[in-house]
């Protein structure tokens, strides 16, 4: 078993979290997962993997637990062998409905899904290095994830009220999949930048994260002003539509009150590592304003001290200039950045826009 240094970007759906992800890799020391600033580099084993069976098996989503079976194996006739049952099948006297809800909305929802499930295979080989139908080392990895789930939802029975994240083996097998995707993509002993692997959306699942695979983390949320969220949503999403903007609203403010929440705690607990914990603006980051930039990038180093990591104190070859470190790989570029911030004014959606003004102006 490795140790490393987990870096974790989380954004909330178009929220410009991958600013943040360029800018870190533009530094000798990291790197990104090779594809990762579009839908089909992003890594669905992880992000939707493991999102979607650990919030099954916590009972907080009614379906979504088939994308998640096709992110980590993306064969279903491997499914009873690797996975072993559906974790819906052991929720009580609901099963039943819970199983056809998944089915439903996985008929729906597959065409609007951006790669589409029968590219899955190839992205999850790309990203292991080989066929992982031959790669023992994840396909074990997976089958102890999900026999960990089912064991904690039998736990569960006892109605001790936890959940996953705070059930041992689940939070062992989680970080062990992590660990493999870390290792398999590193770059010559880089350290990898998961970009979205645990979306700003489950902030809660950071508690997955076992200090014995990752001593040291690094977790930055990066928020963005809501109308321009909105915007980019119902222009690229195909599960956003001008009509859903009071749906949108409510978990905007959710989501925002569940990362504060997190924060809150995470800062004031002992988790036997050292934590990083940071909460951005888009607009402030690409902008610099106050130097958040320059900032970051002097409190970033200064975690790394304990680490003894000679190689990231080293950013942009010794340049203490953040703005030359920038522009290093080409990758984070602010004043192309800049054209996206203001953006919903020109989205032809001017009552949506004044309705979120006014009901999340403390957001603005």
């Amino acid at each position: 078993m490795k140790s490393n240094i987990g870096i974790f970007i989380a954004g909330y759906r178009w929220s410009g979290s991958g600013a943040v992800s360029d800018w870190l890799a533009g530094h000798s020391g990291l790197c990104r997962v090779e594809g990762s600033e579009s839908a089909f580099g992003e890594i669905r084993a992880i992000n939707y993997g493991l999102r979607y069976l650990v919030l099954t098996a916590a009972e907080r989503i009614s379906y979504g637990e088939r994308f998640g079976r096709w992110a980590l194996c993306p064969d279903p006739e491997l499914w009873n062998e690797i996975l072993g049952a559906p974790l819906t099948n052991s929720r009580g006297k609901a099963a039943f409905l819970y199983t056809m809800a998944d089915i439903l909305y996985f008929m729906a929802a597959r065409f609007h899904i951006t790669p589409s499930v029968s590219r899955y295979k190839q992205l999850l080989d790309s990203q292991l290095g080989m066929d992982f139908r031959s790669d023992n080392e994840y396909l074990e990895s997976i089958t102890k994830l999900t026999d960990s789930l089912r064991n904690y939802m039998q736990d569960q029975k006892n109605n001790d009220g936890t959940g996953p994240e705070q059930d041992k083996a689940v939070r062992y097998h989680t970080s062990r999949i992590l660990s493999l995707f870390y290792d398999r993509l590193s770059n010559n002993g880089k350290i990898v930048i998961f970009d979205n692997a645990i979306s700003g959306l489950s902030p809660e699942l950071f508690n997955l994260l076992d200090p014995a695979f990752f001593p040291g983390q690094v977790i930055i949320f990066v928020r963005r002003d809501p109308r321009d969220q909105f915007a980019e949503l119902v222009k690229y999403s195909g599960s956003t539509f001008s009509f859903s903007v009071g749906k949108f609203i409510r978990q905007y403010r959710h989501t925002r009150e569940k990362t504060n929440q997190y924060i809150e705690e995470a800062s004031g607990q002992d988790k036997g590592c050292s934590r990083f914990i940071r909460q951005v603006s888009f607009e402030d980051f690409v902008l610099n304003t106050d130097k958040v930039r320059t900032r970051l990038k002097d409190d970033l180093q200064e975690f790394w001290k304990p680490f003894g990591m000679k190689e990231i104190k080293k950013w942009n070859n010794g340049s203490p200039d953040v703005e030359v470190a920038d522009g290093l790989n080409g990758l984070f570029n602010p004043e192309k950045s800049k054209v996206n911030i203001g953006i919903w004014r020109s989205a032809g959606l001017p009552r949506q826009m004044q309705r979120i003004t006014n009901e999340l102006s403390e957001f603005i």
